[in-house]
């Protein structure tokens, strides 16, 4: 056999160069190189000639052979046939993008060609190399540090045959930076994109579209970073830049402009969200006209943005007009009409118009139970709502009856340790509470207390609402001690969620001051009711109603402390707020006026 290879040697010496096992060929495709033709390559590679370099294979032993044909210059493309005879394998595709790899039955007695193949009209360097067998398959690990080696390499490559000023070394860093991106190693790639950023703004200038285009990438992985001040300035650059080159009608504008509203979404800045909201929206729709499904998806995204800054008229408009397209475009039976039925319910109710929220919740239950069937969670939600709406109305014994249907299809579906479970349960601990069946609500509290403990942070805000409404059970009980605790506890989670200047978390001082005030201990909560009027002013206005409240709570706690000349200014302030929302003839101004009179009594000036 060894003398057959011999012979075989020496026949090929005037012709291309041999491949042999176990010796890698470093060579270069050039300018001068032959065209090759296949029909997949003359199908799929039509924008410039494939060239390539022939090479000689004979192997020692039949069996399964590997070549493997890398380059950092061209992308590459294998091509392998018996000599003077047919096409037997062809591969663009290696371990790593561009390179080329295939594992091929060779036999001793024939002769092969090997054509080492440029693609898309690149030249450069290259290494082939031939292995016996077929390559053990990577893990996904080791094919993760295979890529990440190789991205190195050519970016060190092309460092050094190109320059570290050229595109192409831009071009790498950014490679090897969406390699680490992909991974979650966003230092590294912020590192490398920062790089890369600086070579591209200095070669083609800051409003190069492409620039700005990686200025978005740079602006993303900061926000993974959590550099949130640095990703938003270079997002906005970039959004600017793009309006500026491109227009708001191109793709890329469009790219930049959705990054950055989901970015805003993501950190629950609502406020700067909702302009971009509002874009996106008017770009979509002239794509794809007024009546459109995504459309109503948008439409209904902006009336949530809407409905979370407290803009309930607005939200309202936007949910009834994501209500009319659904309703045409897929139809009145759709569980997305059901969704947004429910959410116009709970809108309205924030409206405080509770008699038609409870109709619209009504309505997404029919649906939402014909087109998901009565265990789905969001048909049980929409039967939580309807509870809700009852509360709200003051129809308790409504609000426990569906409450209690709600825990019961819970429980079969989510079981009944599960979150949702307990959540309904604290509707139906609220409702017994309401109707003064104490012994029933705090039972049921201790019951679904742990199921939220178990499920949630202690420190989520809706665990800080449900022990706030306990507390405020147990006060109504006359358990002002048991309360306390409570209502302290559910304060600091207020602060500690949405901040010491909230209009809820205003909510949460004032129930320690009414908690306070059932101890008779006037002066410790005073500066709790004097927090709560400070946020309410800051939030709400000097004229709201429950600036009012606020007004109101505090000139009582100072009557009570027997300071009546700085607890008289407040009670007029009250009154006078009193007559600004709700007219003379309110009964809300007739108990200011009794409370203003008991006042002047008390201070001894009958008249």
């Amino acid at each position: 056999m060894a003398a057959t290879v011999i012979l075989m040697l020496m026949a090929f010496a005037q012709g291309p160069e041999i491949l042999e096992v176990g010796k890698p060929i470093e060579q270069a495709i050039g300018n001068d190189a032959a065209v090759v033709h296949t029909p997949s390559l003359d199908a799929n590679y039509t924008e410039a000639p494939t060239v390539g370099r022939t090479f000689m294979v004979v192997v020692p032993d039949s069996g399964a052979y590997t070549i493997d044909l890398r380059s950092f210059d061209f992308d590459s493309y294998l091509l392998v046939y018996e000599h003077n005879g047919p096409l037997i394998a062809e591969m663009d595709d290696g371990l790593v993008v561009p390179h080329s790899k295939l594992t091929v039955e060779l036999s001793a007695q024939k002769e092969y060609q090997v054509y080492a193949c440029a693609l898309h009209g690149y030249r450069g360097n290259f290494t082939l190399s031939l292995i016996a067998g077929a390559p053990e398959p990577l893990t996904p690990v080791e094919l993760n540090l295979a890529i990440e080696a190789d991205c190195i390499g050519r970016m060190e490559y092309w460092g050094s045959t190109r320059g570290k000023d050229s595109f192409d070394y831009s071009f790498t860093l950014e490679q090897l930076g969406n390699h680490y991106f992909q991974n979650g190693k966003y230092s590294k790639t912020a590192a490398l994109w920062e790089e890369s950023l600086a070579i591209g703004e200095k070669l083609l200038g800051s409003d190069d579209p492409d620039v700005l285009f990686s200025m978005k990438n740079l602006g993303v992985c900061y926000y993974y970073l959590e550099e949130y001040e640095k990703a938003f300035a270079v997002m906005e650059r970039s959004l600017k830049g793009m309006e500026l080159a491109l227009g708001v009608d191109h793709p890329d504008y469009f790219i930049v402009l959705t990054n950055l509203e989901l970015m805003y979404t993501a950190i629950a800045d609502f406020e700067s969200g909702l302009p971009l909201k509002q874009q996106i929206l008017k770009i979509r729709e002239n794509e794809l006209g007024a009546k459109h499904a995504t459309i109503a998806e948008l439409v209904a995204n902006l009336g949530e943005c809407q409905e979370t800054l407290g803009h309930y008229d607005q939200a309202l408009v936007s949910f009834e007009r994501a209500l009319a397209i659904r309703e045409e475009v897929l139809g009145p039976d759709h569980e997305d009409t059901a969704f947004t039925l429910n959410s116009i319910g709970l809108v309205l109710g924030k409206l405080e118009d509770h008699g038609k929220a409870l109709a619209f919740h009504r309505r997404a239950l029919a649906v939402g139970v014909k087109a998901l069937g009565e265990l789905h969670p969001h048909a049980i939600t929409y039967l939580e709502n309807i509870a809700l709406d009852f509360y709200n109305l003051g129809q308790h014994e409504e609000a426990l009856s569906h409450y209690l249907q709600a825990v019961a299809l819970r429980e079969k579906s989510e079981g009944p340790d599960a979150l949702a479970t307990g959540k309904s349960m604290s509707g139906v601990a609220a409702a017994y509470g309401d109707l003064g069946r104490y012994n029933e609500c705090f039972s049921t509290y201790r019951q679904c207390l742990p199921i939220l403990e178990n499920h949630l942070d202690p420190e989520d805000l809706l665990l800080g609402r449900r022990l706030g409404t306990y507390a405020h059970h147990l006060s109504n009980a006359g358990r002002y001690l048991d309360a306390q605790p409570l209502f302290l506890r559910s304060l600091v989670i207020h602060q500690k969620q949405l901040g010491e200047e909230h209009a809820q978390t205003a909510n949460a001082h004032a129930s320690v001051g009414n908690n306070l005030s059932e101890l008779g201990k006037y002066g410790e909560a005073r500066p709790y009711y004097e927090q709560s009027l400070a946020i309410s002013e800051k939030q709400l206005g000097p004229f709201h109603p429950k600036t009012g409240t606020s007004v109101s709570l505090l000139g009582i706690n100072l009557q009570n402390q027997g300071i009546f000349d700085d607890a008289l200014p407040y009670f007029e302030r009250s009154l006078a707020i009193d007559r600004h929302v709700f007219g003379e003839n309110h009964l809300d101004v007739a108990e200011s006026l009794s409370n203003l009179g008991a006042l002047y009594q008390n201070m001894g000036r009958y008249r």
